[in-house]
């Protein structure tokens, strides 16, 4: 049986951003993700954070950061699950 893992991205004051308040990541953080990235099996999102990250994680995959480039290209490749309680079109590959 797999497990559940909640991973959240959180500044120390508690502020979780949108999409146009997003910080930037330090080379060290990106292959934090990186790693990280490599060992999940699922993605599962919610509607209100699918598009976006969806959005972003698509054209990442054309970013001048090698890293970030590796990174995309691990995120669209994992499968997803977006949970929404409105009609979602779901844009991000491996999405369902």
């Amino acid at each position: 049986m797999g497990k559940i893992i909640l991973s959240m991205q959180i500044s120390l004051d508690g502020v979780v951003s949108n999409e146009e308040q997003w910080m930037t990541l330090s080379e060290e953080i990106f292959q934090d993700y990186l790693e990280y990235y490599d060992t999940v099996d699922m993605i599962v999102v919610g509607g209100n954070s699918y598009t976006s990250l969806a959005q972003h994680w698509q054209n990442a995959e054309y970013s001048k950061n090698d890293l970030e480039r590796a990174i995309a290209k691990r995120m669209n490749e994992i499968p997803k699950v977006a949970i929404s309680n409105s009609d979602l079109e779901l844009i991000w590959r491996n999405s369902r």
